[in-house]
């Protein structure tokens, strides 16, 4: 969760409100990592 803050530069509050909830954020950081996976092979 701290990343995505850092990376949206906003704060945990105001992210859950852009996101949704907790499970939507772990979805998130699991696409973005499969991506990077993909991207690098």
């Amino acid at each position: 969760m701290k990343k995505m803050m850092e990376m949206y530069g906003t704060t945990e509050e105001e992210l859950l409100k852009m996101v949704g909830d907790k499970e939507m954020i772990s979805y998130d950081l699991k696409m973005r990592k499969a991506i990077d996976i993909l991207k690098n092979n």
